[in-house]
């Protein structure tokens, strides 16, 4: 018959305080992730509510929001909104050193990928050789990013409160300059996809068309599709607008200041 191990005392003190030491050891090392995430959540929020800001002055001026992309003289995309709307997160500076009259990633252009905004990147991110976007427009005919023409305020007629202006992305490590986003034709509407409204953290943040930023729970495919349309279709006033030009002489275009929205 076999005796089972009992330790000695000093042996058993020796296993409780080691349980105790790793126990504790685990709740300090949940507590400091929890804290860093409190962190990036925040930053991000931050980052996101700037961008919306941005967003709404650039509107506030030109009379709506600034298109998704702007087309060159070969009809493709050559500039992305986040370069419109640099003036408006304090680099006028770099604004101005963008060249229109070649694509984003032309001889000139591509030098200034690096560094990136630290608008553009979650918390951590910006360092040096770094220049991929964490905030991406959706683009479809019926969310706040139509393409190549900006919307307006009066065309939209879902809840601004409840429809989605940016998103977060992780996996799909967009260049910031490159006029690419999100496709509402083919992103996926699965909780936290890569290839979707995404982050590293638990739950993705978006900002509002209200101006409003919050962090999604888990939401059902349908519902994100619902979230990302600003216009039903039915109430969108007659625009006969044109896309922006190719090669603007002086850009953003010239747009009345108080024409209505």
């Amino acid at each position: 018959m076999s005796i089972p191990f009992l330790p000695s005392r000093r042996q058993f003190h020796y296993l409780a305080g080691f349980g105790l030491v790793t126990g504790i050891g685990y709740e300090l090392h949940r507590g400091v992730r929890r804290v860093h995430e409190a962190a990036a959540r925040c930053s991000t929020q931050g980052r996101l509510c700037q961008l919306g800001v941005a967003l709404h002055n650039y509107a506030d001026t030109y009379g709506h929001f600034p298109p998704a992309y702007v087309l060159g003289p070969d009809g493709r995309p050559w500039h992305s909104w986040r370069v419109l709307v640099l003036p408006y997160i304090e680099q006028d500076p770099l604004f101005k050193e963008y060249r229109f009259d070649e694509p984003w990633d032309g001889p000139n252009n591509r030098r200034l990928a690096d560094p990136i905004p630290t608008g553009y990147t979650l918390d951590r991110r910006d360092r040096p050789g770094v220049t991929t976007t964490d905030y991406l427009a959706v683009v479809g005919p019926r969310t706040m990013w139509p393409g190549p023409v900006g919307r307006r305020h009066r065309e939209i007629t879902s809840p601004p409160e409840s429809t989605i202006l940016l998103a977060e992305n992780h996996g799909l490590d967009i260049p910031w300059m490159e006029p690419r986003d999100l496709d509402f034709a083919s992103m996926s509407f699965e909780y936290n996809h890569p290839e979707g409204v995404s982050s590293r953290l638990p739950n993705p943040t978006v900002a509002m068309a209200d101006g409003s930023v919050r962090s999604l729970d888990r939401w059902e495919p349908d519902d994100l599709r619902t979230m990302l349309t600003a216009t039903d279709g039915k109430q969108v006033p007659a625009d006969d607008r044109k896309p922006a030009p190719a090669v603007p002489a002086r850009f953003p275009p010239d747009i009345p200041l108080r024409e209505k929205w």
